[in-house]
């Protein structure tokens, strides 16, 4: 917003100004948290540590089910939050801007 103030007459341009001005600004959650949320749901993948195995082929894929289940680590599940909201700021912001010669301008502004 931005208002004239102190032109006299009807064609005069104004010698001071004020300026206001408002803005909320969101922050995006970034797509890597996104993707690790969707794919370590607990069912797309799944983590498997087995501390000391008693195998070891580099030749033969073991099926997760072939492990213990004394073997398995607990898996970390990413989850979304319901109640989580974006991060934002809100920004305010005033100046006055006066003409003092017709090449110079001062400018007091928070």
């Amino acid at each position: 917003m931005a208002w004239g103030l102190g032109g006299k007459g009807k064609n005069a341009s104004p010698k001071m100004v004020l300026r206001a001005g408002f803005g909320i600004f969101y922050d995006r959650f970034t797509e890597d948290l996104v993707l690790t949320q969707q794919l370590e749901n607990g069912i797309v993948q799944q983590q498997y540590l087995v501390q000391f195995p008693a195998f070891f082929n580099p030749n033969q894929t073991v099926p997760p089910s072939a492990f213990s289940a004394a073997a398995l680590s607990p898996q970390t599940i990413y989850q979304p939050n319901p109640n989580l909201r974006t991060p934002y700021t809100m920004q305010t912001g005033i100046s006055l801007e006066r003409q003092v010669t017709k090449l110079l301008t001062l400018r007091l502004h928070t």
